[in-house]
């Protein structure tokens, strides 16, 4: 019984897969990233035709094509890889663009001098 134990801790710790092998948050990114670009061509077609209604539609399909045919990517491009190891990825990303402050990246060598 201790043994069971010992060795489902460890998923405790894990976003589980929710869609697609897709954890919640990358499937909230997917989506917030569709949303981002169908808001940005559904205003260029609405200022380009000069009606609201054209802008309607982009953002949700913006949204759907987000979430499925990025889901279906990125759970291609996260076969073969530890859980999580996409997440941590954006992190790393964030903290060298400057947008995050969760870890420390440095570039350069370091020195054993005092």
């Amino acid at each position: 019984m201790q043994d069971e134990h010992n060795s489902t801790a460890h998923l405790l710790d894990n976003d589980p897969i929710i869609f697609l092998d897709c954890t919640g948050t990358e499937i909230g990114a997917l989506a917030g990233g569709g949303l981002a670009m169908g808001v940005v061509i559904g205003t260029v077609t609405a200022l380009l035709f000069g009606t609201f209604l054209a802008f309607i539609p982009f953002p949700i399909f913006g949204l759907a094509l987000g979430v499925f045919r990025g889901g279906k990517k990125l759970g291609k491009a996260k076969e073969g890889l530890p859980n999580g190891y996409v997440t941590r990825l954006i992190s790393v990303w964030l903290c060298k663009i400057g947008f995050s402050k969760q870890f420390i990246v440095r570039v350069g060598y370091w020195g054993i001098r005092r």
